[in-house]
């Protein structure tokens, strides 16, 4: 396996577990805030990557990805919402989802300032991956707040339950 730094790829994959850790939590944070204690009951307002991993989303993908140079992708288990113990469910939904892409915000500018104050950094290097995971992760979430309404409340209706991803 000649060309692949197992540094890197060992780096790489604990800033995205620690990111999605983050992203997991700040959902589940912002919904134990709004009157929702699913998810503290779960045991997922945790920064413990354990209660978060997705074997295939955190782990499988994201290496393969790593490995062979395509662009990262990944997931956790997305945080339970039960929109029966919200004030205002829609208001405060919408708050508990933009929670994740908030957290991403506030990891890449944190990672942009410690980038900014490495000595010789470099683009491309590790440090320049570290702060680009959380912004990939923002995107994404971007796409999946835009999934269909008839979908949500679908499941809503099925099982009473939402979830921020």
């Amino acid at each position: 396996m000649a060309g692949i730094d197992f540094t890197q790829v060992l780096i790489e994959i604990v800033v995205l577990i620690a990111s999605l850790s983050v992203h997991e939590v700040a959902h589940a944070f912002a919904a134990d805030r709004l009157g929702d204690p699913t998810a503290r009951h779960l045991g997922r307002l945790s920064l413990n990557p354990a209660v978060h991993m997705d074997p295939l989303g955190t782990l499988l993908f994201p290496l393969i990805a790593i490995m062979t140079g395509v662009p990262l992708i990944g997931w956790a288990k997305p945080v339970p919402v039960d929109t029966r113990h919200l004030r205002h469910p829609k208001r405060d939904f919408a708050i508990i989802a933009a929670a994740g892409p908030a957290s991403n915000l506030t990891m890449a500018v944190i990672g942009a300032i410690v980038f900014a104050l490495l000595p010789k950094a470099a683009p491309g290097d590790i440090a320049a991956r570290a702060v680009l995971s959380p912004l990939a992760a923002l995107v994404l979430e971007f796409i999946q707040l835009n999934r269909s309404e008839e979908h949500m409340s679908e499941l809503q209706s099925r099982f009473g339950i939402s979830y921020a991803v």
